[in-house]
């Protein structure tokens, strides 16, 4: 199964080349299983605060570290990858600062200060939410990261090959 660590939560994305693979066999049930489409936030970190990436689909059972938390987004009110967005944004970022705890040794955000975040919502004339701004933001932050991940794939196959020509465990640089 994928680990997803604070390390392949990017704000572009999930960087599912970078995550570590454990044997699905030790997990409980479905405990800590996250699945495609649910807003990852990085809860602990300097740089890594806050950051916000959406769960991409894998094929394959996935699971999050201690640091990062998996939240289901109700997608017929607003999209996950819009939240990500936003979170990921200069007024997404100013927010964690404001609600993060602990010593600049390690900080933290807690559940209770992702649920205290706001999100703008973009309005109508009509003052009605603009629902299809929000999806098409979304669309576009898919599409975005999708074209990433093509591009990242061949370059990390070669990565990989090289590692396993001179005797480098070549899962660490792809699966």
């Amino acid at each position: 199964m994928i680990v997803i660590k604070s390390k392949d939560v990017l704000r572009n994305g999930v960087n599912l080349s970078t995550c570590d693979r454990a044997n699905a066999a030790h997990l409980d049930g479905d405990a800590g299983t996250v699945m495609s489409g649910m807003l990852l936030v990085n809860m602990t970190g300097v740089v890594t605060l806050g950051r916000t990436a959406v769960v991409p689909e894998t094929g394959r059972t996935a699971v999050v570290s201690v640091d990062v938390s998996a939240w289901r987004v109700d997608e017929a009110t607003i999209p996950a990858e819009y939240i990500a967005l936003f979170l990921n944004s200069p007024a997404g970022i100013a927010q964690t600062i404001r609600f993060q705890t602990g010593s600049s040794r390690q900080l933290h955000l807690y559940p209770e200060h992702i649920r205290n975040l706001w999100i703008f919502v973009r309005r109508t004339g009509r003052g009605e939410m603009d629902t299809r701004w929000h999806e098409q933001l979304a669309c576009d932050a898919r599409a975005a990261s999708e074209a990433r991940l093509r591009a990242t794939d061949p370059l990390q196959n070669l990565h990989g090959a090289i590692a396993a020509a001179i005797g480098l465990n070549p899962r660490v640089y792809r699966e």
